[in-house]
């Protein structure tokens, strides 16, 4: 598949399986769409696209998996299937947002989706979505594995193994249930941060200014990757790992 990136951006905003959302109990379900949803839509104003993951059927893996679809085509049954349970919370795809059917809990299983955030010039992935035990740790470790810096948001993960009426302590619960599942050693530590999306969307506003700018002011052909001086520019500095 010929794919070239219009511009580059440095950090992708990665969603996991949100259409998943309708495991869980209602209320959950409704909170975790809206915040995945609003932080995509946040990020989107600071320059960093999204690509939302979802998973092919087992009937339709020959024809769906490992497939790209882009926002102006993004109208097949199976692609509105995915989105549908989205669209109650306003859920938009931006001009620079991609929709990937994956046919693997991992979603680096299939080399297609390293090449697309390799053309976009990708270095740091935002990982969210669910279920955090399952296919957000084996794509987190996919992408590690493939040498992406990963930020994961552990305020913007479900799964439908959360205990059912426990208060408090989303995020640690998550971060602990990602961290057992990565074993001691097999990546460098500061190859991955935990952080609630809040922190990381201030930091994004903040210094993606700069990058947003240049991106104004210099043309780039879709064709030619930048040069390593401009690609160092193109990293924010504390969102670097």
């Amino acid at each position: 598949m010929n794919f070239a990136a219009e511009k580059f951006f440095p950090i992708v905003n990665v969603v996991i399986d949100p259409e998943f959302s309708v495991l869980l109990p209602e209320r959950r379900a409704r909170r975790f769409r809206f915040r995945v949803i609003e932080t995509a839509h946040s990020l989107r104003k600071t320059g960093v696209p999204t690509i939302w993951i979802h998973m092919g059927e087992a009937f339709s893996f020959n024809v769906y998996a490992h497939t790209l679809v882009k926002p102006s085509s993004a109208t097949n049954l199976y692609t509105q299937r995915c989105l549908d349970p989205l669209q109650q919370n306003g859920f938009s795809l931006g001009k620079n947002d991609l929709v990937f059917i994956k046919g693997h809990d991992n979603a680096f299983h299939h080399p297609l989706l390293k090449t697309i955030l390799d053309k976009m010039g990708a270095r740091t992935l935002l990982i969210s979505g669910m279920n955090t035990s399952a296919c957000v740790t084996k794509t987190l470790r996919g992408a590690l594995a493939n040498g992406f810096k990963c930020i994961v948001l552990t305020n913007r993960l479900a799964d439908c193994e959360y205990p059912e009426g426990k208060r408090g302590g989303c995020s640690s619960w998550h971060e602990q249930i990602i961290r057992s599942r990565l074993r001691p050693g097999e990546f460098r530590p500061d190859a991955i941060k935990y952080m609630p999306a809040e922190d990381v969307l201030a930091l994004c506003r903040k210094e993606m200014a700069p990058w947003l700018r240049q991106q104004k002011n210099q043309s780039i052909s879709p064709n030619k990757r930048p040069t390593t001086a401009i690609r160092r520019s193109f990293l924010p500095g504390r969102l670097s790992l």
